[in-house]
Parts: structure tokens; sequence; C-alpha cells
């Protein structure tokens, strides 16, 4: 897989000529672009696209081939897909070799989150899609509060009766900071003249980001936002001055997850890189391969501590307490002497939650005998003052307390006990109005994702970009379905939640396994929430799908033990390895007696463990050298034994 990346850029621009050498924050714009694209860990080969003079020689500072972008291709009428084309021919020339994804980076956007262009790649391989594109939600500009005007009468531009945001349907639009396509979408558009868009190709994914994660900069104005935001920026990435909040201030801030991201796998060796990096007239940039560190902001105020944090495990008790205070507290007990990181209540009143006439699932009958769902939460409720004794024994027996609240009047009643992080239910990842009051309580918050459509989840992360609260917003990928089949776990969506969202993602374990919460581990997953109990016989509708309190440790156990055995997925050899190198690996060692000044040939030299001398890669180094002393049989060659 050959990626390259295109950076265009226009000498002639109406709104503000020559403006990819504007200054902003003391840098000519383009130069915010070309960093960018040298920072990506997926790019291959970079080129700049140019009628610029000035811009092609900020580009060769920095060690970027530029290409003279043609008259015919410089105007502002030009199809951007014709310039694509042009560039990849180019290249493919050059280096002798086809490319297989263009990345199209313009170069008067110099706003664009440091994971943009890496997300838009591997979503790109990883879906199999002919094109992704980066998009914004759509705000106050929704079609649906847009008129028309006839004279100067008002005319709404699509009738409706909506006045609520949070009750818009989500539309998005392309924000322009990356483009990525196929190289066969790029070139079968030539077959469709009439549709500029046709390069995109059938199949086009997108990449949500937040409204002020690119800036198009057409005219002044425009300058002026792009500093505004990369002031901010620098600002929240150095809070205080630089420094982390006071963690004496926080509870319990290392029990929280570190969220990381995960470098696609290297599929090159340190020739391959070196042969790359010399196409582009600069040094290699992956001789050491190392996984990519790099982390989206910390979670709301918790600071995070280092990249070898532990899961962060909870037990969910939910409404297996039966509606006894006694039995919520010995859960309590129970998760904490399991090694949880917090435990979980639901908090809710029935009569406000569900109507009187709502029926219960198949399996709620089946497990409760209850036919109604309001009769069955009756008998589970806790009241504030039993909410108050759970959260001092939490802190009681060092485990962090959470809730999940149903309605908006729930929300009080949990915020009085100062939770850690809430959580919400996956049913509820549609009430708008309950998250508008969650988001708000500007703690960190846990949507569950079962049975939730692609749209759906894209507008709660919209909700939480409002709310600027994205930053403190985790999703956890479940299965409605209880018990979960292993085989329906689909653990694979832990991964694709946190890189198509931006925002770390863990799982909502509904099967009857113990080990899930380790193959969630490694499928990425920084949080796992386990539903426990402490009788599986007794009556209600989570019991069955429940483990018990030794199950749950064990669950815990295997997920931690796979968190440490992830590692930090650097290559290279370990230290543990180091004696098996030395006595495994084989040197070059002398095949008979070669006296001083002799020149060394193949039939002088055999390959023999242990790895004390020279390396067999370095048979080259060692042909046609001279003996600088007398080297006996059997011996194996170091360096300082040559001339």
């Amino acid at each position: 897989m050959y990626i390259l990346a295109t950076i265009i850029a226009r000498k002639g621009s109406k709104g503000l000529p020559r403006k990819c050498v504007r200054p902003l924050l003391g840098r000519p714009l383009i130069e915010y672009t070309l960093d960018h694209a040298l920072a990506s860990r997926e790019i291959d080969h970079v080129v700049l696209s140019t009628d610029c003079t000035q811009t092609a020689d900020l580009a060769k500072a920095r060690n970027v081939a530029t290409i003279h972008r043609p008259p015919e291709l410089a105007t502002d009428t030009a199809p951007v897909d014709e310039t694509m084309r042009h560039a990849v021919a180019t290249v493919e020339r050059d280096i002798g070799r086809q490319v297989d994804v263009v990345v199209l980076l313009y170069g008067n956007i110099p706003v664009r989150t440091p994971q943009a262009i890496d997300h838009a790649v591997r979503h790109l391989i990883d879906t199999g899609a002919d094109s992704v594109r980066t998009v914004a939600p759509v705000s106050k500009q929704h079609p649906d509060w847009l008129h028309r005007l006839e004279g100067d009468r008002m005319v709404q531009f699509r009738p409706n009766t909506i006045h609520r945001r949070q009750d818009l349907t989500p539309l998005y639009y392309h924000d322009g900071a990356v483009v990525v396509v196929t190289r066969s979408s790029l070139l079968a558009a030539t077959e469709h003249p009439e549709d500029a868009h046709a390069f995109f190709g059938a199949d086009r994914r997108a990449i949500v980001q937040r409204a002020n994660d690119a800036v198009d900069i057409d005219d002044a104005a425009d300058l002026a936002l792009a500093e505004a935001i990369l002031k901010c920026n620098t600002r929240k990435h150095h809070p205080e001055g630089g420094r982390l909040p006071n963690p004496e201030r926080l509870p319990n801030p290392e029990r929280l997850p570190h969220p990381r991201r995960h470098a696609r796998d290297e599929d090159k060796d340190e020739d391959q890189n070196m042969v790359h990096a010399s196409q582009q007239g600069t040094t290699a940039r992956h001789m050491t391969v190392t996984p990519d560190t790099r982390t989206i902001p910390a979670m709301g105020i918790y600071p995070l501590e280092s990249a070898e944090q532990d899961i962060f495990t909870i037990a969910e008790a939910g409404v297996n307490h039966q509606g006894d205070i006694n039995v919520a507290l010995a859960m309590i007990d129970a998760a904490a002497d399991a090694g949880a990181s917090a435990i979980k209540f639901q908090m809710f009143r029935a009569t406000t939650l569900v109507t009187g006439s709502a029926p219960t699932a198949d399996y709620q009958v089946r497990l409760t005998g209850h036919t109604d769902q309001q009769h069955m939460l009756a008998s589970l409720e806790l009241n504030d003052a039993e909410f108050d004794r759970l959260t001092r024994r939490c802190r009681q027996r060092n485990i962090l307390f959470l809730a999940t609240p149903f309605t908006t009047s729930d929300v009080p009643r949990l915020k009085r006990l100062s939770p850690a992080c809430v959580k919400i239910a996956s049913p509820d990842i549609v009430d708008h109005d309950l998250l508008d009051h969650v988001f708000a309580m500007n703690i960190p918050v846990i949507l569950s994702t079962g049975a939730a459509e692609v749209e759906e989840i894209a507008a709660a992360i919209t909700l939480a970009d409002q709310h600027n609260a994205r930053n403190r917003t985790y999703l956890l990928h479940c299965v409605s379905r209880y018990p979960t089949p292993l085989d329906e776990a689909n653990l694979g969506a832990i991964a694709t939640l946190s890189r198509q969202f931006d925002v770390p993602a863990g799982f909502s374990d509904h099967t009857l396994e113990t080990l899930t919460g380790a193959l969630a581990v490694a499928a990425g997953a920084c949080i796992l929430e386990k539903h426990f109990t402490l009788d599986p016989s007794a009556s209600g509708p989570d019991h069955a799908m429940s483990l018990t309190p030794d199950a749950l440790a064990e669950y815990i156990r295997i997920a931690r033990a796979a968190k440490r055995s992830m590692g930090a997925g650097s290559l290279g050899c370990s230290a543990g390895e180091s004696e098996i190198r030395k006595v495994a690996r084989k040197s070059i060692v002398a095949v008979r007696n070669i006296a001083t000044g002799e020149r060394i040939t193949r039939e002088m030299l055999t390959l023999k463990r242990a790895g004390m001398g020279l390396a067999p890669d370095r048979f080259q180094f060692v042909m046609g050298r001279t003996a600088a002393r007398a080297i006996q049989a059997d011996t194996p060659l170091e360096s300082n034994m040559l001339a």
C-alpha cells in the first residue's frame, strides 16, 4: 500500500491574492499544511502542486518535492480531480511505482486536528471505501432553519415547525480538511466528465469533526478566525500555564483509563523506508518503528498519568440489588474485592420513566414474570437516602461510584452525589434533552451504543461538541442482546468507534464469558463494563446474564493481564531477549586459518552460532577486506580483525 499526499496551492485567489504565503502567526499559511502532511505516519510520499514560486520554495525548504501546476490547472474553475491525476501521473513516472491511495490537502487550510489525516487514511483502508472525507455538523445554517426571500417576505426553505436545535436532523458538510481517495476511483472519474464528484467513487465515507477543527481560508476574516483558533488550541493544550490540574482536587484520577491511538501496522522494512525517503529527498522518517502514542485530549478534568494506565473496569450492579439497600451495599464490597475500578447503579423513578402500559421485553417476562415495565421497575428503585449510603460505602472501599440517570429529573439527584463520571444507557443515546443536561454537568460522560445507528452516534457526538465536551466523552461498543452470543460480540467495532468519532472507546459486555474483557482490551478497549450479581438464580431482569463475584474477579484479572501483555507496542529486541539473541544468532566465522594481510574471500567464511561476532548481514562488509592480524579457524570475525 503506497500512499501519496498531494498538497494543492494556487498563486491566484479572488478573495485573498497569494493567500498561501500570507502570514499567520508569523508563518506563511502553506507551512501549516506542509507540516500536517510531514507529521503523518500513514503517508509515504508528499508533493506540492503549485504555480507559485514562493510557495514552491517553502516546500523545498522542507524537502517536499514540487510539481509545476500547468496554467490550465491553475484557474479557479479547474476541476480538483484533474490536478490530482496530474500529480499522480507525475509522481508515478518519477518514482517508478504505482500509487494506491491519494490524500488531497488544500494548502489554504492551516487548522487541522493532528490525527485527522491518519484517521481518514486508516478509515479508507479498513472499510474498503472509495473515498473518505472529513465532515462537520451543520448548526444554525441547517436547511430547516433557512429561508428564501420573496421581496422582503421570508419563506421557509423547507416547511417545518422545528424550534429546538436538538430536534434538527443531523446534517454534515465537507470541511475541506482531508480528502482521501483510491487511485482507481480517481482515474475512473474520467469516464464521467459530467459529474464533478465522480472521483469520490460509489462508496463515500466520512470522519466526523467539530466545526472549528478546520478553517478554510478565503478572506481576511477567515485568517483572523484561524489565528484565534490556533491560539485557543495552544491554550487548551497547555492549561494553567502548561500544568495539569491539581490531582488533590480530583477524585481518584489514577483510576481513569488512558485513551490511546493505535498506529496502522507497519508493512515496510527499513530499507524500503530509506528508499521512500530518498525519493522525497529526505532522510528516513521511520527508521525506528514505534507505536503512535499521540492521545486525544485528556478525559475532561482528569489528568492522564502514563501510557501504562490500568484498564478501567466498571462492575455493573444495575438493578441486581432487587431494590434492597443491604444487597446493594454488599455488592459494593464484592466489586471492591474483585478489583473493579468502579461500581455502577441505575437511578430512576418508574412512574417518570415508563408509561403504565409499557410492556417488558420477552427475556424480562421470562426472568421476572412481569409483563409491564412500570411494575417491574418500581420494585427495583432506590431512594435518595439509600444512594447517600451507597456513595459513602464506595468511599470507604476506595471504589468509584457511578450511576446511570434515565430522565432529566434524575440528573439533579445524581449531580448532588458528585459522581466521578456519568454513564448513559444505550436506549438514551437519542435522548438529546437528557444528553444536554448530562453534558452540562461538566464531568466525563460514557455513552453506550447498543442498537444505535451510525447517524445516531454521530448526532450524540455533535451534541457533545456543542457543549465542548468531546474531550471528556467515551463511547462503549455494546450489543443489546441479553445475553450476547460470543460470535455476535463484534469486538472490531471498538476500534471503529474510536477511529471514526475521535474519542476513546470501550466495551459494555453482555456475554456470559470471562474471556471477552481481555479480547476487548486487545481490540482497543480502555473501559470495560460487566454485569455481576450476588445470586445468579435470583428473580430479576439481569441476574441470568451476570457474573458471580468470583467470576467478575477472574474477568478483571484476565483483562488486566491482557492490558499488560499488550506492552508498549514498540518494535525491536527487548531486554529479556538479549541473551537468546546472543546465543541463538549466528556470526561470520573463519573456515580456515587466515594469515595477516590475506584478502578475504567467500570460501574462507561460514556462519555459526553464537552471535558474538559480525552478523550474517555484514558479509558484504567483510568480502574483499584484508586480515589485520592472523585469524584462527573457527574464530568469529570482529571489525578490528579487518584492515
